[in-house]
Formats: C-alpha cells, sequence, structure tokens
C-alpha cells in the first residue's frame, strides 16, 4: 500500500514540476529540448534502473512481441478508419498514431508500480523499450507520410 502511494505521489509530483517548469519558462521552454532531454538522459535512465531490479529469463523475450503485436492490431483498424473519417493525410497520420504513442516510461514505470507492485518494472521497462523503437521508427514514418510520399518518408 505504501509502495503504491509513492508511486501515485511521484506521478503527479512529475506532472506538477512539468507543468510549474513550462509557467516559470514559458517560451524559453521548447517542446523539443524536453524531447531531448527524455531521449537522452532520461529514457536511457529509466530503462538501466529498470534492468537492474531483476534478472531477464526468456519468457521476458516475448513482452515486447506482445507489445508489438497489441501495437500492430491496433494500429491497422485505426489506418483505415483514418482514411474514412479524414481527407487531409496530416490528420490522418495524426489520428493514427496518437493511439498508440504513449509514455511508457516516466509516467508508465511508476503507474506499473502503483497497480502491479515493484516486480512489474522489468516488464514495464521492456514495453518502454519497445515502444521507443515504434514511436522513432513506425511512429515517425506515420507522421511524416502526411506530408511526404513513401520514399520520402
Amino acid at each position: 500500500m505504501k509502495e503504491t502511494l509513492l508511486s501515485i505521489i511521484f506521478v503527479y509530483v512529475f506532472i506538477i514540476l512539468g507543468y510549474i517548469a513550462k509557467r516559470i519558462f514559458k517560451e524559453d521552454m521548447s517542446s523539443k529540448t524536453l524531447t531531448i532531454f527524455s531521449v537522452y538522459f532520461l529514457q536511457p535512465f529509466v530503462t538501466v534502473w529498470g534492468f537492474s531490479t531483476a534478472k531477464l529469463s526468456m519468457e521476458h523475450i516475448f513482452v515486447p512481441i506482445y507489445y508489438l503485436g497489441v501495437i500492430f492490431i491496433v494500429l491497422i483498424p485505426t489506418i483505415f478508419i483514418g482514411k474514412i473519417i479524414f481527407s487531409d493525410p496530416k490528420e490522418r497520420a495524426i489520428f493514427s498514431i496518437a493511439g498508440f504513442v504513449g509514455n511508457t516510461g516516466n509516467i508508465g514505470i511508476p503507474l506499473g508500480i502503483a497497480l502491479f507492485g515493484e516486480s512489474s518494472v522489468i516488464y514495464t521497462t521492456l514495453i518502454n523499450i519497445a515502444n521507443v523503437f515504434v514511436v522513432y521508427i513506425l511512429g515517425v514514418y506515420i507522421y511524416s507520410r502526411g506530408s511526404f510520399s513513401i520514399k520520402k518518408s
């Protein structure tokens, strides 16, 4: 119970710190700077910490594979629904990727601890790594398809 409460408090503290920082720095703090900070500092830190919590076994190999399977199961119908709803390719691309892009690291790991205990950290870390690859490969491709050809994307 104590771990769950601390994890939930951490999530809200993280959100409040982001809100306060944006209010203080206003235009000096761009989302690009935050993204670079997250990708090059927070993500590796969270990943190393996540891997330090448990020994990897063969069952852990399937976690990212299951995650990728769920992503594709959700993505394929979303692409077709987007084609029906939106005529603008950029709006279609945003609609398609919005369903699977999430903060599985900085927010997802504390929520995993809150919901499932500390034994879930290795699983949320593996899902976070798979999500990073999905977002920075597939997500970037789908989003760029809203403005460019298949070849340029």
